[in-house]
């Protein structure tokens, strides 16, 4: 295999793994969008994120969010739309969920499930215990744990109005269902939970935060000190297997009740937070859940997204993105590292076709542009249909909000000045809004409306009066986030109806607050009416997916079609190929046979042309070969305002302000001793060749060659020449390194001419400018600088310090003109060490420098010995420390010296 092909796979190969390696730091984070679940279990925290895509996460992690692991659980599967309703353990420790299954086109009900999360594999593990049909009776299932074997949870109703008993029952992996206990719940379908300690007793917390607890099978009721009797203050409830935990809204403290002996006390308070924390609030917190050490819980940030929050031994943490292990990350971006490889494999096959077969390419090009405009027209389709889709249903959705919005204010109205006490919702409302309205069949996570009451208090204070999703007598400003509060305090100061959407752990919902004024126009409160938004996101998804299946057949039929067609419509072309080659070898005038008025036979045409005019002009480029040994670079023709080199004659000239470029390559006296003749001109031809293509790359001009080394000007500007003096730095420095190597560059008035005889003619530029730079070039590696620029140069490149490193260096005396010239030190092409102290350094160095030039010379070495601490290889400084030794010891009538070199 050829040099080229080699070097050509080696790129390939060396951006696929600089890409595979972005991949990996790409996906070594994630960054939380929405968190459903949260528990704190083993010093591990598990929580449950809803990304802004299709996917459910569940991760475990350190409590600082390190050492995340990841399992994956999509949240539409065909017309499946799935919800994990809990994570919970069994005494083991292992972690499971409740998954819901809802089939959306049919709405026969959901299927619940579970599955044991394995976190070895990332994926959830089925398990033999099966809910489906206890949802289907119960509505809301609430999961305890696992233990020996067994699957206890609860079974709660869905009935709305009046009291109903919810089901304590236990499990076997055989299916067998045993019931434990009964306890009665008013109104039990408004968010009701429940703890189920080792000892068998039961704890709960009903819709208005009230607090119960008794032994199982028995009617024997704890009264639990500090808990018991005191209704409207605990807002959630949560247990770590041992204890349970509630969230005191009132006090801003989290209690922890052991049920042993009946008793409960303070474990965290927030008065003792803000010592430490002092903008610590529990307010913030959602769904806490707690341990005798620390609790977690969701915390709601300024863009609406859920992050994750912990207090674990005395320190608060709040974090948005988790970094995952190194195996994870693997496996998280198995499919792009698969993708990365396959298409690396695919360019390297390209690439050896091209090189070694000289395959037809045209074909794969147009195959490719066709694809990737296909594939941008499909992305834009596909945005297009759901912003259309989106507008429209949540345009039919706030309609449908409006219509019961209307029914409900009616009844609640009516209910409120006729029977406070009767829960606010009549029959017609009740076939719209209620979960188990269908056929008598719930709709799981997917439950079309729901409703809550909000009532003033006489400050104008807004609390939770009825609600089937919150706790009842709990401020809003505990329950929502500030968005939504707003809205609900500018629907009750106006009297107008307000639409605002929000996320919360059930999924996405359009919000109606519709303000309640009673008939004597008493402002009771307001009425939120809340449409699901995750029928909405699925509906989208549903045609979306159906549109990718069928525009990816279609693409691949149009792909198949496009290349049979090009392939019979480029036949032709290889017959005027082998035409070309046949003029290549030589065989000028070759034509080819003309068929049609397609582009095919216009290239046909011109290349026929084409032949002929090269037969007729080779004639021509004989004639005038002989004048070839006067040459001179066509730029140089360009100033000299001449059309071609035979009109070029001794003693022409031009003057203009150009940019000259001087250096040198590597020491030529030292290699001819240890190099033949003959391997001298061949390394001075390699490296000048090498030098040549950046200076010709940046519109540079060669004046001469100087053994190794040259003398080039720029005419387009100064810019191009200190590009090209920081290619060649970099291209020497990695091919023949030389730390006493210097490119100096200076600007200002040059005259360009022909010197020579009749016979032997070249260019030259004739300057002090010239000079300088040369000279300059001999004294840089004293001061250890690669590339030196005066000021001059420096004035003529526009926003030069946006672009460059750079640092002044000192001054020096031009004795010709008697004036002095500021030069710098440019470091772009330095090695990644000199580059990085010579940074480090700058402001130190330069101020030294500033110091020296004042005169200041103790004060100019106190800081060249600093500067010299960080970057012990720096010359300049070495020299300007040399001299203020000297200088600051020197009487003050002697001579001084405050520039660098004397021209």
């Amino acid at each position: 295999m050829s040099r080229k092909n080699l070097y050509g796979i080696w790129g390939i190969l060396a951006a696929a793994v600089i890409i595979f390696a972005a991949a990996s730091m790409f996906g070594k984070t994630i960054k939380i969008n929405y968190i459903e679940q949260i528990h704190l279990q083993d010093d591990y925290l598990y929580y449950v994120d809803r990304d802004e895509g299709e996917k459910l996460r569940i991760i475990r992690s350190n409590p600082d969010g390190g050492q995340g692991e990841l399992i994956v659980c999509q949240k539409h599967v065909r017309e499946q739309y799935r919800t994990i309703r809990q994570i919970f353990f069994d005494d083991a420790g292992e972690a499971y969920v409740l998954l819901e299954e809802t089939n959306v086109e049919s709405w026969d009900g959901a299927g619940s499930r579970i599955y044991r999360c394995d976190f070895a594999r990332r994926r959830l593990a089925e398990t033999d215990y099966d809910l489906t049909e206890d949802k289907a009776k119960y509505g809301q299932i609430s999961v305890q744990c696992i233990r020996d074997g067994k699957l206890y949870y609860i079974g709660i109703p869905e009935t709305e109005k009046g009291s109903a008993p919810a089901s304590l029952f236990a499990k076997d992996t055989q299916g067998k269902r045993e019931l434990l206990d009964q306890v009665t719940l008013e109104y039990p379908h408004l968010n009701s939970q429940f703890f189920l300690s080792k000892e068998n007793i039961l704890l709960w917390m009903n819709y208005v935060g009230e607090v119960f607890a008794k032994e199982v099978g028995t009617e024997s009721y704890l009264e639990i000190e500090g808990v018991s009797g005191r209704s409207g203050v605990f807002k959630s409830l949560s247990d770590d297997g041992e204890r349970a935990y509630l969230l005191d809204y009132k006090a801003e403290c989290i209690r922890s009740v052991d049920l042993a002996d009946a008793t409960s006390k303070v474990v965290f308070s927030a008065e003792e937070i803000r010592k430490k924390y002092p903008d610590f609030t529990f307010q913030q917190l959602q769904w806490p859940d707690c341990t005798q050490t620390g609790f977690c819980a969701g915390v709601e940030n300024e863009e609406g997204r859920t992050s994750v929050c912990t207090y674990q031994d005395g320190v608060y943490r709040d974090y948005e993105e988790c970094t995952l292990t190194s195996s994870t990350v693997m496996y998280r971006m198995r499919w792009v590292y698969a993708g990365i490889l396959l298409v690396a494999a695919l360019l390297c096959l390209y690439w050896i076709a091209c090189m070694k077969y000289h395959v037809q390419t045209i074909l794969v090009r147009l195959c490719v542009i066709f694809l990737l405009s296909l594939l941008v027209m499909d992305g834009f389709l596909e945005y297009w249909i759901e912003q259309s889709m989106r507008q429209q249903l949540e345009s039919n959705q706030t309609i449908a909000l409006s219509a019961l919005g209307k029914i409900l204010r009616e009844d609640i109205v009516h209910n409120i000045e006729t029977d406070a006490y009767e829960f606010p919702s009549g029959d017609r409302a009740l076939r719209v809004s209620h979960p188990s309205v269908g056929n008598g069949k719930g709709f799981g996570g997917l439950s079309i409306y729901v409703y809550s009451i909000f009532h003033a208090d006489e400050e104008g204070h807004l609390y939770v009066s009825e609600s089937m999703s919150e706790y009842c007598g709990v401020p809003v400003e505990w329950m929502y986030g500030s968005e939504v509060i707003d809205a609900m305090y500018r629907s009750y100061q106006s009297g107008e109806i307000v639409n605002q959407s929000d996320e919360n752990r059930n999924g996405k919902r359009n919000n109606q607050f519709i303000p309640l004024v009673l008939s004597d126009g008493t402002k009771y409160g307001v009425l939120r009416v809340s449409g699901d938004g995750n029928i909405q996101d699925y509906q989208i998804w549903y045609y979306q997916w159906n549109l990718k299946n069928a525009s990816s057949t279609l693409l691949l039929v149009l792909t198949v079609v496009l290349m049979v067609v090009l392939h019979i419509f480029l036949q032709p072309l290889k017959t005027l190929k082998e035409c070309a080659l046949r003029l290549a070898a030589g065989n000028l005038g070759v034509t080819v046979a003309v068929h049609g008025h397609d582009e095919v036979a216009d290239i046909s045409s011109a290349f026929n042309q084409m032949s002929l005019e090269i037969a007729k002009y080779v004639e021509d480029i004989r004639g005038i070969s002989d004048g070839y040994y006067k040459f001179i670079p066509a730029k140089i023709l360009d100033l000299l305002d001449k059309e071609s080199i035979q009109e070029v004659k001794l003693g022409d000239q031009m003057t203009g302000d150009f940019t000259i470029l001087s250096l040198h390559a590597m020491d030529y006296s030292r290699h001819k001793v240890s190099l033949s003749a003959e391997q001298v001109y061949t390394r001075i031809n390699r490296v000048l060749s090498q030098l040549v293509e950046p200076i010709n790359g940046h519109n540079g001009v060669v004046e001469h060659f100087d053994d190794i080394g040259l003398s080039a000007f720029f005419t387009v500007s100064s810019q191009e020449a200190l590009d090209a003096a920081i290619e060649i730095q970099q291209l020497l420095d990695e091919r023949m390194p030389d730390k006493g190597r210097t490119i100096a560059i200076s600007y200002g008035r040059v005259m360009i001419g022909v010197i020579g005889h009749e016979q032997r003619m070249e260019a030259t530029a004739i300057s002090a400018h010239s000079e300088l730079a040369k000279m300059l070039r001999l004294r840089g590696g004293k001061y250890g600088a690669h590339i030196l620029i005066t000021h001059l140069v420096y004035e003529q490149i526009p926003d030069f310090d946006e672009h460059y490193h750079a640092r002044y260096l000192g001054n020096i005396y031009l004795s010709a003109s008697h004036a002095y010239e500021r030069v710098y030190d440019v470091y772009d092409g330095d090695s990644e060490e000199e580059f990085y102290y010579k940074e480090l350094t700058r402001e130190m160095f330069e101020k030294g420098v500033g110091l020296f030039v004042a005169r200041r010379f103790y004060e100019a070495r106190l800081i060249f010995v600093e500067v010299l601490k960080q970057h012990r290889k720096d010359k300049a400084a070495k020299e300007y420390l040399y001299r203020c030794d000297r200088y600051y010891k020197m009487a003050e009538d002697e001579e001084k010296e405050t520039v660098i070199e004397i021209f």
